[in-house]
């Protein structure tokens, strides 16, 4: 017993500088990020107002289009107002609400992830002229993304907060997305010091497509704010009304068949669940794509008229197209609280363009 406490003692003994050791090595090897420079020093995303992405066209359509040296670029600006952002200094989509969430994302969270370290930054002497455009480091050749604060006084560009060009990825092997390390990045004022950026979720997806940035959603809202649901199409008309009990009741007036009013004696039960999947359909919409050019709700030659009329007085309706052609799968609308046109699948409105209104209610 005695020889066991004693050989406890000495694992006991033994194993402190050990534990001590590989402790003082393991925090030797750490480094806390926050310590290591930042590409722009003294970077924040709050005063950001502005962001301007921009790249040159290629070659083949600079000179099938024989463009001056401005119209060779193109590019997308954001402008902040609170806490959104929107599409601007574009003359068909100007004011389009963008996804802030997409913007945080894949602009300003990377740029306040750039750093000068040491173990991704190339060599100096390894970047000269040749290096930059081989890995798409000049404006001529690469992605340019500015971010830009408060406006000074009028007329007068906004101070740059941080410039870079998004140059190529990174490989060390191995073929497809999975492959890539990260990216060449640079400031262009400092054109030396080229950095290889690995993002957390190792893709960096910059676009210069409004579609690939805007807020996608049309109107949301919850049965419980509703007051009353009508959907028009070429079978007829169909009214509904929530009540205290939160189920639909029809409403007699608002029901057709064809032109011709609908006999609600004639039918039997509403069919509650029914009503319900076609609400739901409509509580939520998004967009798939936004089209150029702002349109009164007339212009779209509706098939579909859909209206929901909240408790408070408010009421979204969407006006939706014939299906566009045979292999489309979209169709053109518009929206009583949005201002510009846009495209809807075809799948999601479906319900609206074939529901019957006889067919709402069980036999009687």
């Amino acid at each position: 017993m005695r020889l066991d406490i004693i050989l406890a003692v000495l694992a006991l003994v033994l194993a402190v500088p050990c534990w001590l050791t590989i402790r003082s090595e393991s925090v030797e090897d750490f480094i806390d990020p926050n310590a290591i420079p930042m590409l722009f020093p003294g970077f924040s995303a709050a005063p950001v107002m502005f962001i301007e992405i921009a790249r040159r066209r290629s070659e083949e359509q600079i000179e099938a289009q024989n463009l001056t040296a401005e119209q060779q670029f193109e590019g997308i600006a954001f402008q902040r107002r609170g806490d959104s952002w929107f599409l601007v200094r574009d003359g068909k989509l100007n004011g389009l609400k963008m996804d802030t969430a997409l913007i945080e994302r894949d602009v300003l969270e990377h740029v306040l992830d750039l750093r000068l370290d040491r173990d991704t930054l190339v060599p100096r002497e390894n970047v000269d002229e040749e290096f930059r455009r081989a890995n798409h480091l000049t404006v001529e050749t690469g992605m340019t993304i500015i971010c830009l604060g408060q406006p000074r006084a009028k007329n007068v560009r906004p101070p740059e907060l941080a410039h870079l060009i998004l140059g190529k990825t990174t490989k060390r092997g191995g073929a497809g997305a999975a492959s890539i390390d990260g990216y060449y990045v640079c400031n262009p004022s400092h054109p030396r010091e080229v950095v290889i950026y690995e993002p957390h979720s190792q893709r960096w997806n910059v676009s210069i497509r409004p579609s690939d940035w805007s807020d996608k959603l049309i109107h949301e809202f919850l049965m419980a704010e509703v007051d009353t649901f009508v959907i028009s199409n070429a079978l007829g008309q169909m009214g509904f009304k929530l009540n205290s009990a939160k189920r639909w009741e029809p409403i007699p007036e608002q029901f057709k068949a064809g032109d011709q009013p609908l006999d609600l004696k004639i039918v039997g039960r509403l069919k509650n669940q029914l009503v319900g999947e076609l609400f739901n359909t409509f509580a939520t919409v998004r967009a798939v794509e936004f089209l150029r050019g702002k349109v009164p709700q007339d212009a779209v030659g509706a098939e579909v008229i859909v209206e929901a009329v909240l408790k408070d007085g408010t009421a979204y309706t969407l006006h939706v197209a014939r299906q566009r052609n045979a292999d489309s799968n979209s169709s053109d609308a518009v929206a009583s609280n949005h201002k510009f046109k846009f495209r809807v699948i075809d799948f999601d409105v479906a319900s609206f363009r074939r529901q019957d209104p006889k067919d709402l209610f069980h036999p009687k």
